[in-house]
């Protein structure tokens, strides 16, 4: 219980779960319109935007090291950041919303988030 990770995926559970909501949990449906790119009115970064920027500050903040906790902490941004990274990609082809995603590719998102 001493690796730094352990301290790394307490302080990124939030977000997560947060995450995890907006994508529907279990059963619900993804909440496109709160995971939108709009354009932030004080810098702040919006939708997917924010959801990605944090998830990989927080991947740069990992201390290296070679245990299990980091290796499956690491594992599981990554997953995270490659769900938040292709829906920003469907963003910018302006191919993202319910009636723009194919059942499979949410059903995907979910199950890799």
């Amino acid at each position: 219980m001493n690796d730094p990770s352990y301290a790394a995926a307490v302080a990124v559970r939030d977000l997560v779960t947060m995450f995890y909501d907006l994508l529907g949990g279990e059963k619900g449906s993804i909440d496109f319109a709160k995971l939108e790119t709009t354009e932030p009115t004080d810098g702040t970064p919006t939708g997917i935007t924010y959801f990605l920027g944090n998830l990989r500050g927080q991947k740069g903040q990992v201390t290296v090291t070679n245990a299990e906790p980091k290796v499956k902490f690491m594992a599981a941004l990554n997953k995270l950041i490659k769900v938040a990274e292709e829906m920003q990609e469907q963003q910018s082809k302006k191919e993202f919303g319910a009636d723009k995603i194919a059942t499979e590719t949410s059903t995907q998102w979910k199950t890799h988030a």
